[in-house]
C-alpha cells in the first residue's frame, strides 16, 4: 500500500515498488488512500521534539564531561571542546554531534571565581529563538525566547 506525505492539493505517494508519484486528491481516492489531515505537521513536530531530546541528552553528557574535567584541573574548564573529546568519543556518534551542533562558551571559566553557577558552558541552537544550554553546575535547560537567551549571553540570530 502506498504511503503519503501531504502538500496542499498534491501528494507524494511512495508505492511498494519504491517509485514515487505526485498525485491529486482524485488519484488518492482512486488508490484507496486517505491522507491524515495535518500529518506532515505532526511529523515536523515529532522531528522537532526528537531534536530537542537529542540535544538535551548530548549536552547533559557534555556538561558531565566538562565538570569532571574541571574537577581534575583545579576547577578550570577546558579551553576547547576538543579537550573533551576523549570523554565524549566513547559513545558512538556523540562526539560527531557535539562537533557539528555545539557552541562552546566555557573557555577561561574557573569554578573558584564564577559569580554564579548558572553560567552557560555550551549550547546548541534549535531555532533562532530556542536553544538547549549546558551550565557549569552540570544542569541543562531548554530555553525559548530572546529575553532569556540574551540574559545568558547567547546571540539572537535574525
Amino acid at each position: 500500500s502506498p504511503l503519503t506525505s501531504g502538500q496542499p492539493d498534491r501528494f507524494a505517494v511512495v508505492f511498494a515498488d519504491c517509485h514515487v508519484e505526485m498525485v491529486n486528491q482524485a488519484r488518492l481516492t482512486e488508490l484507496g488512500v486517505k491522507p491524515v489531515p495535518g500529518s506532515s505537521m505532526l511529523l515536523d513536530l515529532e522531528a522537532q521534539r526528537q531534536n530537542r531530546v537529542t540535544a538535551i541528552n548530548h549536552l547533559r553528557q557534555l556538561a558531565v564531561a566538562a565538570c569532571l574535567y574541571a574537577s581534575d584541573n583545579d576547577g578550570v574548564f577546558p579551553d576547547t571542546l576538543e579537550m573533551l573529546e576523549p570523554h565524549l568519543a566513547r559513545e558512538e556518534g556523540l562526539w560527531v554531534w557535539v562537533r557539528e551542533n555545539v557552541e562552546y562558551t566555557g573557555k577561561g571559566l574557573n569554578l573558584a571565581n564564577l559569580p554564579e553557577l548558572g553560567t552557560p558552558i555550551a549550547y546548541s541552537r534549535l531555532a533562532s529563538d530556542q536553544a538547549v544550554i549546558a551550565f557549569v553546575d552540570g544542569h541543562v535547560e531548554y530555553v525559548i525566547g530572546p529575553p532569556r537567551l540574551k540574559e545568558l549571553g547567547i546571540e539572537i540570530e535574525r
